[in-house]
């Protein structure tokens, strides 16, 4: 490659740290390395440190009567949103909803207690523009839902999920809690909380540091701590804390949050160009909704290659990206997003999903589709 050394366009999987943030990061790593549980003075200013970080993301977020868990990323955060309160609330109801379009860490999560501890799951269906049907919603509504997990901006299409109208309408018709995985909202939308009991977070998809997430969960309620140890975090999260990760999460949103605004500018026209250019190539259908996905998530698939062979030639010139959610890494299985949304066992199998990120220019993306036609024109069936 003449101009880079590699084109990296996985950015729904990791982004790149943030230079700011690693220079943070490595300061705290090795001036705040003590155990925040210790009682010695160097302990509680980790600790001091670690609560700090704590209040100033709840005020940058703007939230209040809320709480703060530090989690190894949202995977756990996601885990402890959906196991820990159906299990603390089992007595009120065993019936749970989410949808067919989650990230694993919610499917799997939900598939759990089905498979061993008794719930019963109703898995809604998709609008053919990647939304919700809310009167499926209203009408799965039971007397025994102690909870509804939907995903804010779905991982694999970019599709906005409009939180604030499904978590309405639960809480109008009945009580059950409302969990958002808000992985991939979180610096792309503008987010309200109202009506929202769970958020989910992860901060290396915001340019953040791996293994660090957390979980917002309103003051009032009661989870049961599925890591069970000492003390750390009010009981609900056992374990030594990864600390200079959690100090410098305040960091990582807060400047997700500043510089919203100007990098959705910028994304909207490396998105726009994109999906002009995929438009273009004949054999490309768009897994995608353009009107109503956030810009940095472009999917879409090669219907005359399949994935395995896109990526590996892509890979060979350098170009990194994946076929959708890496947390599926059979290629040859189907897309449960794509199947929600009625594409072909061909389309499933040919997808490609394109994380965008600031950083990259319209040259790169000029490269990239260059180098796609050479591989479809050499590979194509």
């Amino acid at each position: 490659m003449s101009f880079k050394e590699f084109l990296y366009l996985d950015n729904t999987s990791s982004t790149k740290i943030d230079k700011e943030i690693l220079k943070t990061y490595t300061y705290l790593t090795n001036r705040y390395f003590a155990n925040a549980s210790s009682l010695h003075t160097l302990g509680v200013e980790v600790k001091n440190l670690e609560i700090k970080a704590k209040n100033q993301v709840l005020d940058l977020l703007k939230v209040k009567n809320y709480r703060l868990i530090f989690t190894s990323g949202a995977t756990e955060a996601n885990n402890i949103a959906i196991k820990s309160i159906a299990i603390k609330n089992q007595h009120l109801g065993k019936h749970l909803i989410t949808s067919k379009v989650e990230h694993d860490s919610v499917y799997n999560s939900f598939k759990f207690l089905a498979d061993y501890l008794g719930f019963e799951v109703t898995y809604l269906n998709l609008n053919q523009d990647g939304t919700i049907n809310l009167d499926e919603l209203k009408n799965s509504l039971r007397p025994d839902t102690i909870l509804v997990s939907i995903i804010g901006v779905n991982n694999e299409i970019g599709t906005i999920i409009n939180h604030q109208k499904w978590c309405k309408l639960v809480k109008e018709n009945s009580k059950a809690l409302c969990h958002v995985d808000m992985v991939q909202a979180l610096g792309k939308i503008d987010l309200d909380f109202l009506n929202v009991d769970l958020a989910s977070f992860s901060a290396h998809k915001i340019n953040g540091i791996n293994g660090s997430g957390f979980l917002l969960i309103r003051d009032h309620l009661k989870i049961a701590p599925l890591i069970s140890g000492g003390s750390q975090q009010d009981g609900f999260r056992g374990g030594t804390s990864n600390s200079p990760a959690n100090i410098v999460l305040a960091k990582t949103v807060r400047l997700a949050l500043e510089k919203q605004e100007e990098n959705n500018a910028h994304l909207k026209i490396l998105s726009d160009f994109l999906y002009k250019e995929l438009k273009a190539i004949s054999t490309i259908s768009l897994n995608s909704i353009q009107n109503n996905s956030v810009y940095n998530i472009i999917n879409f698939s090669v219907n005359n290659v399949q994935s395995e062979i896109i990526l590996n030639a892509l890979n060979n010139k350098n170009i990194y990206i994946s076929a959708g959610s890496t947390c599926q890494d059979d290629l040859y299985e189907d897309s449960r997003v794509l199947k929600a949304l009625n594409k072909s066992e061909k389309e499933q199998r040919s997808r490609i999903r394109i994380g965008l990120d600031a950083s990259l220019t319209i040259k790169d993306l000029q490269y990239f589709i260059e180098t796609l036609k050479e591989i479809i024109n050499d590979y194509a069936i």
